[in-house]
């Protein structure tokens, strides 16, 4: 039987703690896969500006998931989830037999992205204005599960507000898990109070 090659989504909010989840989660958890980072990209193509090349290092993103899903490679990337942009993509990719896996990072609010980034920055990583951060935080959660979860063959959520990422939630086909119920519930009501505000 053939084997499914399979892409690997680590998605959150600014600030959720993407990139090092990824560098540490993937290696020992998944192996040696091809790690496409927008921010990666663009510190590449301009190690002193690399906030001036968002746009061209998000152009060169979408170009390499096209081209390593088209090699029918495992692979992984990270989003905010804050568009539908992925979502043609990810259809393509199903049809393609890609078994598609995401990683979910949850922080409680936007405070704790903001301060995170503001560390981040002092360290010489990118920066991401306060009032986009504030808007994509909720955009991000309600489009996990209102337009990205029915692409999904997995789902494992964490809450990964401090130290280590602890596992909340997972989904494999119709089977669910729950670690964690008052913390899972909590991500819920959070997702309805933001329809309520829309």
């Amino acid at each position: 039987m053939r084997r499914h090659p399979k892409v690997y989504i680590i998605a959150g909010s600014n600030g959720s703690g993407k990139t090092t989840f990824a560098m540490e989660y993937l290696p020992k958890h998944v192996g040696q896969v091809d790690f496409i980072n927008a921010d990666l990209i663009a510190r590449g193509l301009s190690p002193l500006d690399a906030d001036n090349m968002d746009f061209k290092a998000s152009r060169i993103f979408l170009e390499r998931i096209k081209e390593v899903a088209k090699s029918g490679k495992d692979f992984a990337f990270e989003t905010t989830l804050s568009g539908k942009t992925y979502v043609p993509l990810l259809k393509k990719m199903k049809g393609m037999g890609y078994f598609i896996s995401m990683f979910y990072l949850w922080i409680p609010n936007s405070a704790l992205a903001l301060q995170r980034i503001k560390g981040r920055v002092l360290e010489g990583g990118h920066d991401v204005p306060d009032a986009i951060v504030r808007r994509r935080f909720k955009k991000t959660l309600w489009n996990l599960f209102h337009v990205y979860d029915q692409l999904l063959d997995q789902l494992m959520i964490f809450d990964n507000s401090s130290e280590e990422p602890r596992a909340l939630f997972e989904q494999a086909g119709h089977r669910n898990q729950i670690f964690d119920q008052e913390l899972y519930s909590r991500i819920l009501n959070e997702v309805k109070q933001y329809e309520k505000e829309d």
